[in-house]
Order: structure tokens, then sequence, then C-alpha cells
């Protein structure tokens, strides 16, 4: 497992120093809200424009992609998250917040993309759900271990949106220095959400009613926290 995952160890340390950035900036976010005297319903709308811009980003990313490759796709988006990071310590409202978290939650979405269509090239077919389950893993700890850098200032702070920011900016170093090839981007057909519905109504039913569940699991954690 270790040779197959040796060459891909850019992409999985990029990744992951990436979110420890945007692990930090999540529950940072709620905190420094509710201290600034943001509604509840106001931090539960700006939870979902994050996941508003993972929506947006479904459409917009592939055609981002395609244009740049996915090296410099990466840069852009991970320079655009980290652009954010530090506009939501300089300019502390709700509406720009929001704005904010539509890009962060966009620019991630196609991260993500980067990320997993170069692991699904790079990875043998008979060893592909051994190296994402690999990749989930660096994922869900990397935002776990996030949280203990809380610790480090108060929210109230500059200092720990600085912190999301260089993490950030750390994820984009060893996808840049890569000397992976970058998988082959070929045209395909735009999806039908119909046609999908109709191939598989069980399978997208499951889907949207898991993420309704993860995004209030999320989203209460965060409540809970602040509290």
């Amino acid at each position: 497992m270790i040779p197959i995952l040796l060459p891909i160890g850019a992409l999985l340390t990029g990744i992951a120093l990436l979110l420890l950035g945007m692990g930090l900036l999540n529950t940072l976010l709620a905190l420094r809200g509710s201290a600034e005297g943001f509604s509840d319903q106001t931090l539960g709308l700006l939870g979902s424009a994050y996941f508003i811009g993972f929506i947006l980003g479904t459409w917009l990313c592939p055609k981002l992609i395609r244009r740049m490759g996915h090296i410099r796709a990466f840069a852009f988006l991970a320079a655009a998250t980290s652009t954010c990071v530090l506009l939501h310590v300089l300019i502390i409202d709700p509406v720009t917040w929001f704005i904010l978290r539509v890009i962060t939650g966009t620019a991630l979405v196609g991260i993500y993309t980067v990320i997993e269509s170069w692991l699904n090239t790079q990875a043998p077919p008979e060893r592909r759900g051994r190296v994402f389950a690999v990749y989930m893993a660096i994922n869900l700890g990397s935002l776990a271990l996030a949280q203990q850098l809380l610790r480090i200032d108060s929210p109230l702070a500059f200092s720990l949106f600085a912190i999301s920011a260089i993490f950030i900016i750390l994820g984009l170093m060893p996808v840049a220095a890569t000397r992976l090839t970058q998988p082959k981007i070929s045209d395909t057909p735009s999806l039908s959400l119909k046609l999908l519905w109709r191939a598989a109504p069980i399978a997208c039913a499951g889907a949207l009613l898991s993420g309704l569940a993860m995004g209030g699991f999320w989203g209460l954690g965060l409540f809970t926290l602040v509290d």
C-alpha cells in the first residue's frame, strides 16, 4: 500500500494542510459571529451559505478545471479561499460573510474535485477503495485536528484567521510542486438531474436525505459549541 501512497503523497499532504485551515475557519466563524452578536438565525444562514456554494461549485468548477488544468485551478481556488478567510476578519458584516461563505463553499468543492479526480486516475482500480479510505481518514482527521488550533488565541483576535489562511496557502505548495502527471481533461456531457433520478431514484433520495442530515448535524454541532 505504501508504494501506492508515496507517489500521491503531495496530493494528500496538500489537502491535509488545506483542511487544517478550513476546519479552523468553520468553527472560528461560529465563535466570532456569536461574539459579535450575530443571532442564531444569522449563524444558520451563514452555515447554509457554505453549502449553497457547494451546489454552485458543481456547475462552475468543472468548467474552470477544463480551462485551467488541475494544478492552476487548485492554485486559483486556494488563493480565493485564503482571501475570503482574511476578509472575514477585515469586514465584520453578516451580508458580507454570507457572500464570502458562498465563495468559500464554491472554491472548496472545486478543490475536492481536483484532488479526487486526480486520485481516481492515479490509483489502480483494484486499490482505489483503499486509497480513498486513506484520503477520507486524512480529510476527517485534519478537520478534527484543526479544532486544537483554537487553543492558540481568542476568536476575537486576528491571529487565528491568519493561521487559517496560512495553512490554506501551505496546502497549495505540495500540489503546485508535484511531478505527477495531471489527469487528461475530456469533454463530458452535462449531467441531467431528471435522467439521474429516473435511473436511480432510491440513490438520489438517499443522497438528498444524507445531505440534509449531515448539514443539520454539522450546523447543530457548531451551535452547541457556541452555546
